[in-house]
């Protein structure tokens, strides 16, 4: 009876080491994105008041709620991730989906802020719109 147990034990023990995840292996991408994600974020927030204030014709003081929002739902959104890796998703997909969606919404400003120097200065329709009223 005493064998028999300690093969069993062997055997789980032999199958739960195959079928290791995550571990040192994850840690690169983890890194990657998180520097990524608070690059953007940071880069952002000095010229953030400026563009509100020239661009949609805010207060300093609105112009700073809007930016605070902004930065708390940045900081916030990982722990939503979090839960739904551990819950639903798995960590792979939850990286990877992560991942593709933080360069594709780089991307799409990017050609955005490419677009606007395409156009004819003439073109440009710039109107005061206040968001939070």
């Amino acid at each position: 009876m005493e064998s028999r147990n300690t093969s069993e034990d062997s055997t789980h023990d032999q199958e739960s080491s195959t079928h290791e995840h995550g571990g040192i292996k994850t840690i690169p991408f983890i890194i990657a994105n998180e520097a990524l994600e608070k690059t953007a974020s940071y880069g952002l927030l000095p010229n953030m008041i400026m563009y509100l204030m020239n661009e949609y014709h805010m207060s300093v003081a609105m112009g700073t709620n809007v930016i605070s929002i902004w930065s708390a739902f940045t900081n916030f959104l990982p722990t939503v991730g979090a839960f739904l890796s551990n819950s639903y998703l798995g960590k792979y997909k939850t990286i990877d989906f992560g991942s593709v969606l933080s360069f594709m919404m780089l991307s799409l400003l990017l050609a955005a802020h490419l677009s606007k120097f395409s156009q004819p200065h003439h073109t440009r329709v710039r109107k005061p719109v206040d968001l939070l009223r």
